[in-house]
C-alpha cells in the first residue's frame, strides 16, 4: 500500500468522516450508501467532502451534500445480509460543481470474463493506518466473482474481490485503468471480512450514473 501518486487518482477523493467517495460527474459524487448521514426522519443530514484530502490539508475546499439517489433504499440497521450489499451504492449531489475543478471518472459495467484477473484498484482513507488522515491505494487485485440481484426492473451485482481493505475504505472506488489510460469506476467497496472483500456494482448504478449526468452535466 502507498500514497497514490498520480493526480488523477487523488483529486477525486471525497473524505467524509473517513468514509470516501468518487467523484462521477461536476457535481455527482459517488460512495456507499451505508456511509449517507441519514436522519431518523428519513432525511438527509449535512455531509461535507473535501477533494484530495491529505492530513488536515483541503487543496481544493470542500463542497456539501443537497440531495442523494439510490436505486433501492437499505435497510436501516447496522448488518446486512450479503445480498443486501448489491445496493449498497449512492450518488449525492454536491452544492457546487467541484468536479470542474478536480475532474470525475468514468463508469464501466463489470464484465464477468475479467473474473480472477488483477485488474482492480482501491483508494481509502484507512482508519487503522494514519489514523483515516492519508489516503491509501492497494495494489491491483482479482474481482473473484460477480451475483446479480434484481429489484423493481433493476439489476445490481454483489462482487467479491480480493482487494485488502480496512474500516475507512468504504465508499471508496474500485477502479480499473483501461485503454489510453483511461480510468473507471466499476463499482463501490462496501464491506470485506479476512475471507474477502465486497464491491457493489452493475447495470443499475451506471444507469443511475447516466440519468443524472443527463439531468446535472
Amino acid at each position: 500500500m502507498g500514497y497514490p501518486g498520480d493526480h488523477r487518482r487523488t483529486v477525486h477523493l471525497q473524505y467524509l468522516e473517513r468514509m470516501i467517495g468518487t467523484m462521477v460527474g461536476p457535481r455527482l459524487m459517488l460512495t456507499a450508501q451505508h456511509c449517507l448521514n441519514r436522519l431518523s426522519n428519513g432525511g438527509l443530514g449535512q455531509m461535507k467532502f473535501t477533494p484530495a484530502y491529505y492530513d488536515g490539508h483541503a487543496p481544493y475546499g470542500s463542497a456539501y451534500a443537497k440531495h442523494v439517489w439510490v436505486q433501492k433504499t437499505m435497510p436501516n440497521k447496522i448488518r446486512f445480509y450479503e445480498y443486501e450489499y448489491a445496493w449498497d451504492y449512492a450518488v449525492v449531489l454536491l452544492d457546487r460543481r467541484i468536479g470542474d475543478k478536480v475532474g470525475w471518472w468514468g463508469f464501466k459495467q463489470y464484465q464477468a470474463s475479467w473474473n480472477d484477473h488483477s485488474y482492480w484498484e482501491n483508494i481509502g482513507y484507512g482508519a487503522e493506518i494514519y489514523n483515516g488522515q492519508k489516503p491509501l491505494c492497494q495494489p491491483k487485485a482479482p474481482i473473484y466473482s460477480v451475483q446479480a440481484y434484481s429489484s423493481g426492473g433493476t439489476t445490481s451485482y454483489l462482487m467479491k474481490h480480493a482487494i485488502d481493505s480496512t474500516g475507512g475504505h468504504s465508499g471508496g472506488p474500485v477502479y480499473g485503468i483501461f485503454d489510453g489510460n483511461e480510468i473507471n469506476v466499476v463499482g463501490v467497496n462496501v464491506a470485506g471480512d479476512s475471507r474477502y472483500g465486497v464491491a457493489s456494482g452493475g447495470p443499475g448504478l451506471g444507469s443511475l450514473i447516466y440519468k443524472l449526468r443527463q439531468q446535472y452535466g
